[in-house]
Order: structure tokens, then C-alpha cells, then sequence
């Protein structure tokens, strides 16, 4: 009963449906069903395709509140699933846009939420990145899952240490939760250095020239993916030990992350 009561007060506002972790992809006894979007079938076709770009692009396409509650909701359901680390980024984004329109008491507690899915975010790119043959594309995708979540991250300094210590709880238990859902994830091991060498190796075309800084002496070069591009895995005797060592120093890890940004100025 403890993780429904944590999840119940992370998980929250406007019409989104709080349900322990445990029972997050069946419908309870009792309850009302769970407002999805009316696309719901072409993003589980884009996300089992793969699609990323594609989807991402979707979803935001929801601008108004009452859009993007079901949205957050596919979303939840998704991540609750297994689903792969890109499901990560798009809730959270959404959690944050959503909390830009609604008052400080309701909004707080979705930029509570939105901390809680990027700490599970960082879980996976340690844990499940141990599968991916190119080892420098877990670190790639944990830059940014900071990167583009800055304000979340930051959010954490106006957190309570209650609230802190909750979204820690709720996150390791979610990993555990969803451990035997998940298989490889194709997203998280690609945008390594190998998919980079591979796109150069395939490119027929002039590298696009992106502008730096005012001031600044280099320039940014950017190689287009490779559509054809298929992460390759390690073996499970290969990475599971070492998956298991991760998941031990997990909780100190999270604790550690949480310091650090609730004194950062």
C-alpha cells in the first residue's frame, strides 16, 4: 500500500488517473477507464516503428490542457509498460508543459512528477545501456535527458526533502516494476559514435554547417542519421552481471544526483 500511496501523490491533477505501478496496464475493478487520446493507435504504431522523430512530433502537437491530459496518460501507461527511454522525454516534457498553465498548488506537484520521470530516465541509461554495443550512447542520450530538462533539474531545489526522498522511492521502484517488461531499447543505444561513423560512411552529400556563438572560433558540423541504422547488443552473460552491480549502487547514485541539484544555483 505504500507505493499507491506514493504514486497517488505524484501522479496526479487535472483528470490524470493515479494508479499504483503495479496495476498501471490493466484496467482496475472499480474505477473509471483512463481517458486516452483519440490517436492513441497511430502513437503505439509510430512507437513500435520506431518512428521517434515522428512521434515526438505528434505528441506535441497537443497545445491545449485538455489535449495533452490524455496524452500524459499514453504516455504513463507506456513508461509503466517497459516502454523505451524516448517515452521518458516526451512525459516529462509534457508534465512540464502542462504545469506552465495550471495554478502553483496543481502545477507543483506535475514539476514533482516530471523530477520523478527523468530520475527513472537516468535509471534506465545506466542500467539497460550496459546492452548497447556502442558504450558511448548511453552517456550521449543522459546529456540529453539533461540538456533539454533543465528546468525540471532545476526544480528540484524547490522541492521539500520530503518530496525528494519520495520521487527517489517511486523511481527505484518503477525500475524494479518494469524490469522484466523491458528488452533492448533501440533508442537509447543509438546516437553513439557508432551510429555517427556509419551515417559518414553512407553520406553523399556536404556536411550541414551549423553557426556557433558570436565570438566563437569553431563550427558545429552535422551528420544526418542513417535511416537503415540498427543499434547492435551485447550478450545477457555479458551484460547482466554488470547491470546487477548498477541497480546496487543505484539508490545511493539517485541520492547523489538529487544532492547536487537541490544546492546548485
Amino acid at each position: 500500500m505504500r507505493l499507491r500511496a506514493a504514486f497517488a501523490t505524484l501522479v496526479l491533477a487535472c483528470g490524470l488517473t493515479a494508479w499504483p505501478i503495479a496495476q498501471a496496464a490493466a484496467q482496475v475493478p472499480g474505477t473509471p477507464p483512463v481517458l486516452l487520446p483519440a490517436d492513441a493507435a497511430q502513437l503505439d504504431l509510430l512507437l513500435s516503428q520506431k518512428n521517434y522523430l515522428a512521434l515526438g512530433d505528434v505528441l506535441r502537437q497537443a497545445k491545449r490542457a485538455e489535449l495533452v491530459v490524455p496524452d500524459l496518460n499514453w504516455e504513463r501507461q507506456r513508461m509503466m509498460a517497459g516502454a523505451t527511454l524516448f517515452i521518458n522525454f516526451v512525459y516529462a516534457e509534457d508534465l512540464w508543459r502542462l504545469a506552465a498553465v495550471l495554478p502553483a498548488d496543481k502545477a507543483t506537484a506535475l514539476q514533482d512528477t516530471a523530477v520523478m520521470v527523468l530520475l527513472y530516465g537516468y535509471e534506465l541509461i545506466d542500467l539497460d545501456g550496459v546492452k548497447c554495443a556502442d558504450a558511448s550512447a548511453p552517456g550521449h542520450r543522459l546529456d540529453q535527458l539533461i540538456a533539454v530538462n533543465r528546468p525540471a533539474w532545476r526544480h528540484i531545489a524547490a522541492m521539500t526533502d520530503h518530496n525528494r526522498a519520495l520521487t527517489i522511492d517511486v523511481a527505484l521502484r518503477l525500475e524494479a516494476a518494469t524490469a522484466p517488461k523491458r528488452g533492448n531499447d533501440d533508442f537509447l543505444c543509438r546516437g553513439g559514435v557508432e551510429e555517427t561513423m556509419d551515417a559518414l560512411g553512407k553520406g553523399d552529400k556536404p556536411l550541414q554547417v551549423v553557426p556557433n556563438p558570436a565570438g566563437t572560433a569553431s563550427r558545429t558540423l552535422v551528420v544526418p542519421p542513417d535511416p537503415d541504422y540498427e543499434p547492435k547488443f551485447v550478450d545477457k552473460k555479458i551484460w547482466l552481471p554488470k547491470q546487477q552491480a548498477a541497480r546496487k549502487a543505484m539508490p545511493g547514485e539517485l541520492r547523489q544526483i538529487v544532492d547536487k541539484f537541490s544546492t546548485a544555483k
